[in-house]
């Protein structure tokens, strides 16, 4: 690896640097002073030109893209950029969907993250929130909450549904589900 980045950029990789990268490969977060190579420590795995030579495919995630652009970027990209927040509403949007034909694959190995300081202990206190469905999405109607609610109403504890307090977990019985 050393050797292609110094190949495809001209920059020599330090032994901290070397080190830093494994100690992210094992899952570690990697403490660097300024000066020390950060970002170059943290892109052994994923610049472009390295990737491109091991033929890794790669893309960016943006806010802007459409529903289908995402779902082309998650399926056919083994390395995606994107930030903390994109990733966490697009998992939400991806659990929200209703057809296995809109999911998204969300399989991820590893995470880089720039100033994690800031990901931890900033970002973190901010919640991820969808309030309605993106555009160009199917809108539930008023007559289908109605049915919900209905539904909803209509079940019995004990017998359609089970409340598990520990987990904060409610769960349909076979009846339930049948209803």
């Amino acid at each position: 690896m050393r050797e292609v980045i110094y190949r495809k950029t001209g920059l020599l990789l330090f032994p901290t640097q070397i080190f830093g990268g494994i100690v992210l490969h094992y899952g570690n977060i990697a403490q660097m002073n300024t000066g020390e190579g950060k970002t170059l420590t943290a892109f052994l795995p994923i610049s472009k030109p390295i990737l491109d030579f091991f033929k890794i495919s790669s893309g960016v995630n943006l806010t802007n893209l459409s529903t289908e652009g995402k779902k082309q970027l998650y399926n056919n990209c083994t390395v995606i950029y994107t930030t903390g927040s994109e990733l966490g509403f697009d998992y939400l949007r991806n659990n929200l969907i209703t057809s296995i034909e809109e999911a998204k694959k969300q399989d991820y190995y590893y995470a880089i993250a720039d100033e994690i300081d800031s990901l931890f202990i900033d970002e973190c206190t901010n919640p991820l929130i969808i309030s309605q469905r993106s555009r160009g999405e199917n809108v539930i109607s008023p007559a289908e909450y109605q049915l919900a609610t209905k539904l909803a109403n209509s079940l019995i504890e004990k017998k359609d549904y089970k409340i598990e307090q520990k987990e904060h977990d409610v769960w349909l019985t076979k009846k339930g589900i049948k209803k």
